[in-house]
């Protein structure tokens, strides 16, 4: 079933190159292969794709190598561990991450491993809580004191709630992104956002996740590292605040470009005039909030075809996974629309909106982050 399956698919796939080749012609001559190679699997021979393509051609194949290519990462037995690479990109070459009100966050936990230089104390080895205003840029820091669960976070939000009311009474929070972590979705945890109208937020396997959290991690992490040097006495946690204190007075920089405002000058009241600044620097912030007609985009894939997200997307792995046998998740998505987007260099790339053929989860793919599959 899976075998005609991926048959199918790959005659679909390949209509637009096989020129005077009718689908059906296509879809005998992929069966023959198949069929070949599975006779050499069975008799315990894996052959590489370069036999594979010189089998064909030996053969009298009238399959071109970008079909044969396609027909062999479509088999059961190598369409879990093709090569897949992905492109290597610039952070011009990246969708920008909107929003024109304040209060949303992202979201995410830092630690700091224990050293031998010096010890540290139980209640700073647990890390702490990085929270992020997306369009300010203005940072709350909170120790965990101890281990992330619903109880430590809600304790922790308590406090930036606190924090927050203090510094910008003007604007509540509004929502919290994450990645979708245990502790923060448990059923606590969403009575505590939900009684405070605060909406929770979860990425999954999307390439962006939290990332405004995780770049504001590395800041810190420079941050303190620096620090430390110059006075080696000191202890990270003893310094976090300070440093919290830097970036929220740093005036905010975007593409190289000065807005003039520090993430704490930025309030309801003078708002509209930041954002005005923001888009005259970085103007991709103001035209990637339109909508691009799919037709102006080349699309690798189409709707309706099943795909993997690539190991590589994962942030983490389950020990003993190993990208030498395995380059694509488990789980299997289907394409339900195209999604072009613009990036910071005002160009257009490729996404695609899929749902989780299990499970029924909606997840948001970059191109290069997805493979055909069956």
């Amino acid at each position: 079933m899976l075998r005609r399956r991926a048959t199918k698919e790959l005659a679909q796939k390949s209509r637009r190159h096989v020129g005077s080749m009718a689908a059906e012609e296509l879809a005998e001559e992929v069966s023959k292969l198949t069929a070949w190679l599975d006779l050499q699997l069975s008799l315990g021979t894996a052959p590489r794709v370069q036999d594979i393509y010189e089998h064909a051609k030996r053969s009298g194949s009238r399959l071109k190598k970008k079909q044969v290519s396609d027909a062999v990462r479509l088999h059961p037995a190598y369409n879990p561990n093709s090569h897949q690479q992905r492109e290597a990109l610039g952070s011009r070459k990246e969708r920008p991450i909107l929003t024109n009100a304040l209060g949303m966050l992202h979201c995410d936990l830092a630690f700091y491993p224990v050293v031998r230089e010096y010890s540290t104390p139980k209640s700073f080895r647990h890390g702490f809580l990085v929270a992020r205003d997306i369009l300010s840029r203005y940072t709350y820091l909170e120790l965990l004191g101890r281990e992330a669960s619903a109880k430590t976070l809600i304790g922790c939000y308590t406090r930036l709630l606190a924090h927050h009311a203090k510094f910008h009474p003007d604007y509540p929070v509004l929502s919290l992104g994450w990645d979708k972590e245990p502790s923060i979705r448990s059923g606590a945890m969403k009575e505590f956002l939900r009684k405070r109208n605060i909406q929770l937020v979860l990425f999954g396997q999307t390439r962006s996740k939290a990332k405004v959290a995780e770049n504001c991690i590395r800041l810190i992490r420079t941050k303190i590292a620096r620090l430390m040097r110059d006075l080696p006495r000191r202890r990270w946690w003893s310094i976090l605040k300070a440093v919290a204190d830097e970036l929220n007075g740093e005036e905010i920089v975007v593409g190289g470009y000065r807005t003039g405002y520090a993430p704490r000058d930025v309030n309801t009241q003078n708002l509209p005039d930041f954002i005005s600044q923001l888009h005259k620097g970085v103007p991709a912030y103001y035209f990637a909030q339109f909508k691009t007609f799919p037709r102006f985009v080349k699309f690798k894939f189409k709707v309706g075809d099943l795909v993997r997200p690539k190991t590589s997307l994962a942030s983490s792995q389950v020990i003993g996974s190993k990208r030498s046998a395995v380059n694509l998740q488990p789980q299997l998505y289907k394409i339900v629309s195209l999604e072009p987007f613009t990036t910071k260099d005002l160009n257009t790339r490729a996404l695609y909106k899929c749902i989780d053929t299990k499970f029924g989860d909606v997840e948001i793919f970059s191109e290069q982050d997805i493979a055909l599959s069956f």
